[in-house]
Order: structure tokens, then sequence, then C-alpha cells
């Protein structure tokens, strides 16, 4: 299996707001994360786009499709995390690692890519 170590951002509020300061209109992987009762933050969600700053928000919207996701995202104390990537194949082989290696995601599909390693 690849390998590669990547720079997460930081986490931001799941909000258009947040979205709108902090991300670019570029390629890359995203993780919605849940602060749980223990006070730490937990993935509950990861996902690709080629515009992250157009994806992202899709999620903290009422027409969010995946009850698991809009659930979550209703309790609040919710952020993301976001790494650029350019590659769709780099994307597609992080997202299939992130969804092999974290439970109890809300992702109702599982990726078919190569998965590639990666720090999370």
């Amino acid at each position: 299996m690849d390998s590669m170590k990547v720079e997460w951002s930081s986490r931001y509020a799941c909000d258009a707001a947040a979205v709108k300061q902090h991300v670019e209109a570029k390629g890359g992987v995203y993780r919605l994360q849940h602060m749980d009762s223990d006070g730490k933050y937990r993935t509950f969600y990861v996902g690709i786009a080629e515009d992250l700053s157009d994806r992202i928000p899709d999620h903290f919207t009422d027409s969010e499709p995946n009850p698991c996701v809009k659930g979550i995202i209703n309790q609040g104390n919710n952020g993301f995390r976001f790494i650029y990537i350019g590659n769709d194949a780099t994307r597609q082989g992080i997202e299939r690692y992130l969804y092999d290696k974290i439970p109890n995601l809300c992702n109702d599909q599982r990726p078919e890519a190569d998965p590639i390693e990666v720090n999370y």
C-alpha cells in the first residue's frame, strides 16, 4: 500500500462562513468531525471534492441527503478538517484508506480506489 504524510488544516466550525474564510476552490479530501462527550473530536464522515469550498458547505444545509450526517450536524459541536490534493486518483486512495481505518462513519458507499495510507 502506498503511504504519504499530509498536513491537515486546523479544525474549523461546520458553517458556511468558516468555509468561505478558510477553504480555497481546490481539490482535496475532508473529514467532518463531532465532539464526543469526552471532549475529543471523532471523524464521522470522509469525502473528496474537486472544489472543497463548494462541496463542504453542502453538508450544512437542510438538503443534506445523508440522514446520519444531517443528524450529527444538527447536534452541534462539529468541525471539519481538510487537505488539498490536486490528483483525483490520490484523493480517492486517501478517501478509501480513511474509510477503511475510521470506525462508524456515516459514509454509505465504500470507495473503490486502492487505499493510500495517510496520517489522520
